[in-house]
């Protein structure tokens, strides 16, 4: 058939009669055509706009829910970024997450394809960058070599204790596992990671503030680790 067409086929019956009884009968015509996406899955749906994201200046597109970041806006690379994701969404084209991908792989691709370009302002590269590098560090330096879908919330209290054993405060610490968090989700909305992964990985709750205890006979407070 035609590129971009689906073949219908219509039935057209017609009864003749007012003759002898043994010539009466039903005669069916059929006429087949062509009809431009009838039926076809994307035949009713609009096709997702090349976007400008106002703040960071990057173009996106947004596919079935999902925003999708495409690079600097304008760019002949943005824009064959979106030819290709628009060309298999109009082919119903699916993809699983990769289940040979490594931790340390998912970090390059989550750096290189969307942190370099999203935090941006003003044409330059925000602290945020480097805050996201320095995060997934001990992370890449611990586990980098397992895949993905073996890791879960156990393995990322073990990157938090490394963090806590480097001394480093516990609000930073709360803000890294946040910020490793949210690589997993960029994973997850761009098939990398199953969702699975980063549902389990939002079970770990913050860090705390060690408990403390006052010391008998005064009004003053001390660490248990301390005492």
């Amino acid at each position: 058939s035609p590129c971009g067409s689906t073949l219908v086929t219509l039935c057209h019956s017609v009864t003749y009669g007012n003759l002898p009884r043994r010539q009466c009968g039903v005669k069916r015509f059929d006429y087949s055509f062509h009809y431009p996406f009838l039926w076809e899955p994307h035949a009713m749906k609009r096709i997702p706009k090349y976007s400008l994201h106002k703040a960071t200046g990057q173009a996106l597109v947004r596919i079935n829910g999902k925003v999708i970041y495409l690079g600097e806006h304008g760019s002949e690379e943005s824009k064959a970024k979106y030819d290709r994701l628009i060309a298999k969404w109009l082919t119903g084209e699916k993809h699983s997450a990769p289940s040979g991908l490594t931790i340390a792989r998912l970090c390059l691709k989550y750096v290189d394809e969307h942190v370099k370009s999203y935090y941006v302002k003003n044409g330059r590269q925000t602290s945020e960058v480097s805050s996201i590098q320095a995060a997934l560090r001990p992370l890449v330096k611990k586990f980098g070599r397992i895949q993905v879908k073996d890791f879960g919330p156990m393995k990322l209290k073990q990157v938090r204790q490394v963090m806590m054993d480097r001394g480093i405060v516990r609000t930073s610490i709360n803000r890294n596992i946040g910020r490793i968090r949210r690589m997993f989700k960029w994973g997850v909305e761009n098939e990398l990671v199953g969702p699975g992964v980063h549902t389990a990985l939002s079970a770990l709750v913050g860090s705390c503030r060690p408990a403390v205890r006052p010391i008998t006979g005064c009004g003053r407070f001390t660490c248990p680790a301390r005492s």
